[in-house]
C-alpha cells in the first residue's frame, strides 16, 4: 500500500489485485483483455468487465444483439467482498443501470451495429474528411429515413419489471456519420451517440445529464466542425426525452497540433453544487477541465488538467474528496478536497511501463472507478505484462482499493 499525504487528508492506494487474465501481448495484441469497467450488481456485488478474447477495437462495428438473440453473460468477474477476490459471472449477477432519484435504474441504448441503407444515395454530405478512414457528414434533418429514436430501458426494483421505451432527442443540427468501410458505406446509429460513447450523470432532483462527443455540425451554429465537440443534453423525465443543453467546441486551429479535440468526457457534481468535466484531447496529449455553475448550460474556458488523459473518470465520494483516473502513457490517480474542483493535488503514478516490448504498450490506460462507501473507492485498469502463476507476462485486469482519511 502507498499513502499520499495532503493538507487536509491522506490517500491510500492498495496493492493490485488481479481480476482476470488472458494470454500474452504476442498472442492477443491490442483489443482483448482491456477496457475495464466496474458496476454494481442487483444482488449487492461488484462486476468488473473487460473485452473478451475475440474483441476487435473497431469503431465501425458493435457487439449489438437482436431482441431474440440468446442473452449472454458479461465477460468479466464478480467480487462479493469489495474487490479482494473474484469469481466467475453467474446468471444472477445482473448489472445495475444508472440509479435515479426515484430509485429506478436507467439503461442507455444498447450497442447496435453500424448499418448500410439504400436511401443514403439520395443525399449529399455537408462535408467529408479523411482521417483513419474516409468519413461523410450529413445533417439528420435532411434525412427523414434516419432512425432517431433509439430504445432505452428503465428497471423498477420494487415491481421487478423492465420497461422499454423509445427516446425522443431534441438535438439541433444533429450529424449523421457515414464511414467508407470495406463492407460498404456504414451509417453510425443513434445508439452510438446516446449509448456507449456517452456518460450519464444523475442528480438528486431527478434530472439526468448526458455528455457525448463527435465531429460534424455545431449544434449552436450548424457550421462544420472538423475537430471533436462535446455535447451535453438533459432529461427531466427519466430519459424519455432529451434536450440539447450546451456544447464545448475545440478551437479549430488545433488541427496543427495533430490532436483529436475535446472528447471522451466525464462529469461529476461537486460539493459546492457546480459540475466539472474532464475531457481527452488525444493519446499522449493533455486532458482538460471545464466547470459549469449553472447546471451545464454554460462552461468555463477549458484549462489543462494534466499532461495526458484518455477516457478520464471522475468520482466524488460522500466525504467530499473527488477522484480522477486517466492516462496514456501511464495510469494516474489524482484527487482534490476543493469543493469547486478547481485545485487538485499531485497525481499518483501507478507505475505502468510505457512499453515493455518494442511496439507493445504496458496498458490500454483506460480506467474505471466505483464507490465502495463514503471514503473508499475501487479503481480498475489493465496491465499488459502482469506475471501469471507461472511468471509469464500476460494481459491482466487489476483493481486497487482507494481509501480517503480526513485529518
Amino acid at each position: 500500500m502507498k499513502t499520499y499525504t495532503f493538507d487536509q487528508y491522506t490517500l491510500s492506494v492498495g496493492e493490485p489485485v488481479p481480476v482476470l487474465s488472458g494470454g500474452t501481448w504476442q498472442e492477443f495484441g491490442w483489443g482483448p483483455y482491456q477496457f475495464p469497467g466496474l458496476r454494481n450488481t442487483r444482488n449487492g456485488h461488484i462486476l468488473c468487465t473487460c473485452t473478451g478474447p475475440a474483441a476487435v477495437d473497431d469503431i465501425d462495428g458493435y457487439e449489438g444483439q437482436n431482441d431474440d438473440a440468446e442473452v449472454r453473460l458479461p465477460f468479466g468477474r464478480v467480487s462479493e467482498d469489495g474487490g479482494a477476490t473474484w469469481r466467475e459471472v453467474r446468471a444472477e449477477d445482473v448489472p445495475m443501470g444508472v440509479v435515479m432519484a426515484n430509485g429506478r435504474e436507467y439503461f442507455s441504448p444498447a450497442p447496435k451495429n453500424a448499418f448500410t441503407a439504400p436511401w443514403l444515395d439520395k443525399y449529399e454530405p455537408v462535408f467529408t474528411s479523411e482521417s483513419w478512414r474516409k468519413i461523410e457528414y450529413f445533417r439528420a434533418d435532411d434525412i427523414p429515413e434516419f432512425p432517431r429514436t433509439p430504445e432505452a430501458e428503465e428497471y423498477d426494483p420494487v415491481t421487478g419489471q423492465t420497461e422499454r421505451f423509445r427516446m425522443e432527442v431534441e438535438w439541433p443540427n444533429l450529424t449523421v456519420l457515414v464511414s467508407h468501410h470495406p463492407k460498404g458505406r456504414l451509417i453510425f446509429p443513434m445508439e452510438m451517440l446516446m449509448g456507449g460513447m456517452g456518460f450519464t450523470m444523475p442528480d438528486p432532483d431527478g434530472t439526468l445529464y448526458f455528455c457525448t462527443y463527435g465531429n460534424g455540425c455545431s449544434a449552436e451554429t450548424g457550421k462544420p466542425m472538423r475537430m471533436y465537440t462535446v455535447t451535453v443534453l438533459r432529461s427531466d423525465d427519466c430519459g424519455r426525452h432529451w434536450k440539447y443543453l450546451s456544447e464545448i467546441t475545440t478551437p479549430q486551429d488545433w488541427v496543427v497540433r495533430n490532436c483529436e479535440g475535446y472528447c471522451e468526457p466525464c462529469m461529476t457534481r461537486m460539493p459546492d453544487g457546480s459540475v466539472i468535466m474532464l475531457m481527452r484531447t488525444s493519446s499522449g496529449q493533455p486532458s482538460y477541465l471545464t466547470r459549469s455553475t449553472d447546471n451545464c448550460e454554460t462552461w468555463s474556458e477549458p484549462v489543462v488538467f494534466d499532461k495526458v488523459g484518455v477516457l478520464p473518470k471522475l468520482l466524488t465520494l460522500k466525504c467530499g474528496v473527488t477522484l480522477a483516473s486517466y492516462g496514456r502513457p501511464g495510469v494516474f490517480l489524482r484527487s482534490t478536497n476543493d469543493p469547486s474542483g478547481l485545485v487538485w493535488d499531485k497525481p499518483a503514478d501507478l507505475e505502468i511501463p510505457d512499453e515493455f516490448l518494442p511496439g507493445a504498450p504496458g496498458s490500454c490506460c483506460y480506467t474505471s472507478l466505483l464507490p465502495l462507501d463514503d471514503t473508499t473507492a475501487l479503481l480498475a485498469y489493465s496491465h499488459f505484462c502482469w506475471p501469471n502463476e507461472d511468471g509469464a507476462p500476460v494481459k491482466t485486469i487489476l483493481v486497487r482499493k482507494i481509501r480517503v482519511e480526513k485529518k
